[in-house]
């Protein structure tokens, strides 16, 4: 059977057949900025977690799998000159394109079998790689796509950043009933909870929200986004949404980020909302650049063996003992992690858990907590670069891009985009990947990048023909207004008088004063 009735009920069934033509059909009723963003940002905020579909020759696809499907179609249907405008095939498709290639270069290089203690895990097959392939053009290169085909003028960036603080507004009475009441809303909702212990939701003597999103730190993670948005907004001059000021809005998602109680979250969130609003905005690109080569930074240390985890610990010493032992525990496990991987360090070692650690008794001894580490052992180098890649090009581009850009509005928007990419990326770090959000923002970032310029140019010519057309106008004579007075008649003794007879001189009266002395 393709779905499992008896775990996840038939609401989520429900939910996930509507979800693609639901997507499609925004395309045609708005533009394709709102349309992106009704599609996959509001399915992924209300849709069924964990549910999916898991038809024969596909992998299982969950809700925004299935929106994306919808929106490439409805993009390709009601908007397909902006398909041809971002041009299939080319810049951070190829990123996508060498994921591709690696998910088959894995299925070729762990086709053998593997014992783990009594466990035996089985080589990849055909079938597999091409699950892979169709779990990363779907999951990762159509979500960074339609952000590059959706997100290329002022409008659509404008667009993107109302909605994400109505979404926000929306979200935050939920947020505030789970914060009080503990996060049920998805199993009331939809009939089951998540598979993860209750326990992790109580923080801080209080509950951790999740709302309809699949842990609290990504629910911390939208919370950020959102603050951003505001903060973006209010920078470009906008003082009202949902008739509630900018500057509440901002105070409100504050409060909201401090209520989620996720730490690396609110560490995100104030601090990317001070360079927002305090710095300009190409130094704030600047800075996303920066965070966002802290993945690779930290990678290249871990496979080097150069990474300085005594002096890191001294470091947390004041923090407490429990703070100094959970990362001492994240480090040694991170380093298993790595050696493991560096076994098969091109292409990863696949599916089936294989890149994990076991003992001699066949138990996963190991914890994935960062979405990079897991991406590295399963894809190897080349996942690694391709998924990471296609996240931190388009921030550099945008560096190179914004000091073209003139108007202030244009380089607050791509400047937000880029903060959420950059936060979102930097989040792999300690935690696993959202779903669709960072590729969606970071397609947003590369067509702003190269859309804002074009229209700018666009504006331009624009400009320039307007003025030549109005200089042309002011150097055009104007007709009189009156008719001019007939000529004279010619003198006789005029050499072009034509020696007409009957011409007479006219007459001059001259009147001279008498009183003069």
């Amino acid at each position: 059977m393709f779905y499992d009735f008896s775990r996840y009920g038939l609401l989520a069934f429900i939910a996930l057949i509507a979800v693609t033509p639901y997507a499609a059909y925004q395309y045609k009723q708005r533009p394709a900025a709102e349309a992106a963003m009704f599609a996959l940002v509001l399915t992924w905020m209300f849709g069924p977690n964990l549910a999916d579909f898991d038809f024969p020759f596909m992998p299982p696809y969950g809700k925004t799998d299935w929106a994306a499907i919808g929106a490439a179609l409805g993009l390709a249907l009601y908007a397909g000159r902006r398909v041809d405008m971002t041009k299939p095939g080319r810049g951070l498709d190829l990123f996508i394109l060498l994921m591709c290639f690696g998910d088959l270069a894995s299925f070729l290089t762990n086709r053998d079998a593997l014992l783990r203690g009594p466990t035996l895990q089985p080589g990849l097959t055909l079938t597999d790689a091409v699950y892979y392939i169709e779990q990363d053009l779907v999951g990762r290169g159509l979500p960074l796509f339609i952000g590059r085909a959706c997100f290329r003028r002022r409008a659509d960036g404008l667009a993107a950043l109302r909605l994400f603080v109505t979404f926000g507004l929306i979200y935050t009475p939920l947020i505030l009933w789970e914060v009080r009441m503990s996060p049920q809303l998805h199993r009331q909702v939809y009939g089951y909870g998540m598979n993860y212990s209750f326990v992790q939701s109580i923080r801080d003597g209080g509950f951790r929200p999740e709302v309809f999103l699949q842990h609290g730190l990504i629910l911390g993670m939208f919370v950020m986004t959102v603050t951003f948005a505001a903060v973006a907004l209010y920078k470009v001059g906008r003082k009202k949404v949902l008739y509630v000021p900018m500057g509440i809005v901002c105070l409100i998602f504050l409060g909201v980020t401090v209520l989620v109680k996720a730490k690396a979250a609110l560490l995100f969130t104030f601090g990317g909302s001070l360079v927002l609003y305090r710095i300009a905005p190409r130094a704030q690109v600047l800075i996303c650049c920066l965070i966002a080569m802290t993945i690779p930074t930290y990678a290249y240390l871990h496979i080097s063996e150069q990474f300085p985890a005594e002096e890191l610990l001294q470091r947390l010493e004041p923090f407490g003992e429990e703070r100094l032992q959970s990362m001492q525990f994240r480090l040694d496990n991170e380093l298993s992690l790595v050696l493991r991987a560096k076994e098969r360090m091109a292409f990863g070692w696949g599916g089936y858990e294989r890149e994990r650690i076991f003992d001699e008794l066949g138990r996963n001894v190991s914890v994935q907590d960062g979405a990079w580490i897991i991406v590295l052992g399963l894809r190897g180098m080349v996942g690694f670069v391709s998924f990471f890649g296609a996240l931190i090009i388009p921030l550099f581009y945008a560096l190179f891009k914004i000091g073209k850009l003139k108007d202030e509005r244009d380089k607050r928007i791509l400047a937000f985009f880029c903060m959420v990419t950059a936060m979102l990326t930097l989040n792999m770090l300690p935690n696993m990947a959202i779903d669709c959000l960072p590729f969606l923002m970071a397609g947003g970032t590369m067509g702003l990048s190269s859309g804002l310029v074009s229209e700018q140019s666009k504006r331009r010519r624009q400009q320039k023909q307007a003025r030549r057309a109005q200089q042309k106008a002011s150097k055009t004579p104007s007709p009189p207004d009156d008719e001019p007075n007939p000529p004279s008649p010619p003198r006789p003794d005029r050499k072009d008088d034509g020696g007409d007879p009957t011409w007479e001189e006219p007459s001059v009266i001259i009147n001279i004063p008498t009183n003069i002395r």
